[in-house]
């Protein structure tokens, strides 16, 4: 059950970190995007520029015409006075021609076009007339009046300023949006996934450690007893199922005389090791008793253990084993027994040790967990006065539990 636990745990982490990347990823196109729309604003106001000065030109020129129609009114020169007129409203038709291509609507443009027909007209009938005339007067006073009224209202109309403060409000909404969302959302996510990502480690910790007291032999590494037994319960539950036969097999160290405790622990770890190299990956080996291995070997006849065995006596007994061991000694003096201090003496060591190995292969019928390893134990003890320090029991259930015994 750990192992499935621990595996969604990862998932979880893989999908946090996941889902931060690619609200990273979100984050990064919409500060890009907010990007392209202020160079967007800023090609606007490129465009704007243009249009700026063709009205501010436009707005004196509307300006000036009104003046200059108060001048030619009381003035005494009034060929001069209409001449000045007519040239202020040539130069104000040619800038609205050229604002007419920038119109952005259609009442704009009409205004634009509705002035720029007035003027036409206005030069027209006043070319070669009698600056001095009544009719002329009234027509420079209307032309005047309709020009001002169109382009003030043109320009009410096209307000620069509003343009260029509603594109930089826009700008700095999307920027201050970005930031808003990089900063809490990013933020929040990425402190979010540190303290998921170190809680999720320190349970991993915890769920190990947990493992390792309720599954694993602290000192060889190997299976404990508890988890043994579970293991084998289900493997025999598979030989009944599928009649694939199994060994147990049980290895009692024998050590030789005076070796000292540490030195013991060390060889049990270098057993421990040479075990799993002599058994195969799916096969299950673990420290039965304080000095007693146990292993579950799959799919074996009595053939096949026989072989398993002598692998497993050779390995033990042919190399030798050599280590350093750490002893603790007594307090050799008042200080360290006020201060609890004890000193450690190592001491290299190197030693042959002998095994007895009982074994029993399980073939088939309704035989339990506890009787299984009962046969081993017995098996085990018979090993003592076998020859080869082995005895390998084969079991099948057929009827009342026939039992056939093989010496080694």
């Amino acid at each position: 059950m750990w192992r499935f636990e621990r595996e969604f745990a990862q998932k979880r982490i893989r999908f946090v970190v996941s889902l931060f990347v690619v609200l990273s990823i979100l984050l990064s196109v919409g500060m890009f995007m907010s990007s392209l729309t202020l160079v967007k604003q800023m090609k606007a106001l490129i465009e704007v520029i243009p249009s700026m000065e063709y009205v501010r030109n436009i707005d004196e020129k509307s300006g000036t015409l009104k003046v200059q129609s108060e001048k030619y009114a009381l003035s005494r020169d009034k060929k001069a006075a209409l001449a000045a007129f007519r040239e202020t409203c040539a130069e104000c038709r040619s800038l609205l021609f050229g604002q007419l291509e920038r119109a952005k609507d259609e009442y704009t443009f009409e205004n634009l076009l509705k002035a720029q027909l007035i003027l036409d007209s206005f030069l027209n009938e006043t070319a070669g007339a009698d600056a001095g005339t009544e009719k002329v007067a009234v027509k420079v006073k209307a032309v005047s009046g309709s020009v001002y009224a169109l382009l003030s209202d043109n320009s009410n109309r096209y307000d620069i300023t509003k343009t260029l403060y509603k594109s930089t409000d826009v700008a700095n909404t999307q920027v201050i949006i970005s930031f808003l969302i990089a900063v809490f959302v990013g933020g929040g996510l990425f402190l979010g996934a540190i303290v998921f990502l170190f809680y999720s480690d320190r349970q991993l910790e915890k769920m190990d450690a947990l493992v390792k007291t309720s599954m694993i032999d602290s000192l060889t590494g190997l299976y404990n007893r508890s988890y043994f037994e579970q293991r084998l319960a289900e493997s025999v539950n598979r030989v009944e199922r599928f009649f694939k036969p199994l060994a147990v097999v049980m290895v009692k160290v024998e050590y030789p005389p005076h070796l000292e405790h540490a030195a013991r622990q060390v060889i049990l770890r270098e057993l421990a090791a040479r075990l799993i190299k002599s058994t195969r990956v799916y096969d299950v080996n673990a420290m039965y008793g304080e000095d007693i291995f146990a292993s579950i070997i799959h799919e074996v006849e009595e053939k096949e253990a026989i072989i398993v065995v002598n692998r497993l006596k050779e390995s033990f007994e042919k190399k030798e084993i050599s280590g350093k061991a750490s002893e603790v000694e007594k307090e050799k003096s008042l200080l360290d027994i006020i201060l609890f201090f004890r000193k450690k003496r190592h001491h290299s060591f190197h030693s042959y040790i002998k095994v007895l190995i009982g074994a029993v292969v399980y073939k088939e019928g309704k035989y339990g967990i506890i009787e299984i390893i009962g046969k081993a134990e017995e098996a085990l003890i018979a090993a003592e006065i076998s020859k080869d320090q082995f005895k390998i029991i084969s079991i099948k259930g057929t009827g009342k539990h026939a039992e056939k015994e093989r010496r080694g």
